[in-house]
């Protein structure tokens, strides 16, 4: 999607944690009464702007805060994207630096705490997704189907609740308000390496950045026990990013390029003994 969804994915990595607990609120309709979910995404890309004002963008430059709350961490957090490219850096004093990069060939992380990462699978798919510049007026492009499940409660309002399926089959549930169409929640499991951690998101105080709704307060619990408030200060579209801001740190490329030969030296056939 747009780059409020990659700072999201960014701030993920400053707490993997254990289970979430869900949402509240009983199902009013049957499915069969309910609109179809790719109708109801479609609505929310014309309520946010419609789809020729997406299709306008060619980039964007996101500023935020994060606030880890209960332990008085606050971080900064920018996010620059462009068509298949995504770099976000976010700084502490607390915990350093945390940067994530999405190039044509790979998915990167690194942090001061332990260094560069190659992200691979679920993890690196759901990455891409996040951060496609195209991702919210051109979602069926990432995304297989779009179910709606039931009518549930959102802070006292009706929101249709849908599950949507990516081309990988990593599945989110998503909570769009009935009357004015904006996505107000979202729930998924998301597969890192130490194993599957349930998330819940919020999305509130959506504002005008150009011509395109941006939710400007953002939640985020993982595993039920960390949260995390988001709060979006700056939104820039169509300005132009140098082309070093995507380039690859050199530590990140170099394991890059380590795990690609031991790759290629595992595939090569293997000599036979000599009788």
């Amino acid at each position: 999607m747009t780059s409020w969804r990659a700072i999201r994915v960014a701030v993920m990595g400053l707490a993997v944690m254990a289970a979430v607990c869900v949402l509240s609120g009983v199902p009013a309709w049957t499915a069969d009464d309910l609109p179809k979910g790719d109708a109801i995404l479609d609505k929310f890309v014309e309520v946010t702007g419609g789809k020729a004002a997406y299709d306008k963008v060619t980039s964007s430059i996101e500023k935020a805060k994060v606030e880890i709350v209960g332990q008085g961490m606050t971080l900064t957090s920018t996010s620059y994207n462009v068509a298949g490219k995504n770099y976000t850096k976010i700084e502490s004093d607390a915990v350093g630096t945390i940067e994530q990069g999405i190039n044509a060939d790979f998915v990167w992380e690194k942090t001061t705490m332990s260094g560069p990462e190659i992200k691979e699978g679920a993890e690196a798919a759901f990455m891409r997704r996040s951060a496609a510049l195209d991702g919210i007026a051109n979602w069926r492009k990432y995304q297989t189907k779009a179910e709606t499940v039931g009518l549930e409660t959102i802070d006292s309002k009706p929101a249709y609740k849908v599950t949507v399926t990516a081309k990988d089959g990593a599945i989110e549930t998503r909570y769009y308000d009935k009357e004015s169409g904006l996505l107000v929640k979202e729930e998924m499991t998301l597969e890192l390496k130490i194993g599957k951690i349930p998330i819940v998101g919020t999305m509130t105080d959506y504002k005008k950045e150009g011509d395109l709704l941006v939710p400007h307060k953002l939640t985020q619990v993982m595993a039920g026990t960390q949260q995390m408030a988001i709060t979006i200060e700056s939104v820039e579209y169509n300005k132009e990013i140098p082309a070093e801001t995507f380039k690859t740190p050199a530590d990140v490329q170099a394991l890059y390029d380590k795990k690609q030969k031991e790759k290629t030296d595992a595939d090569k056939p293997k000599d036979k003994p000599a009788a």
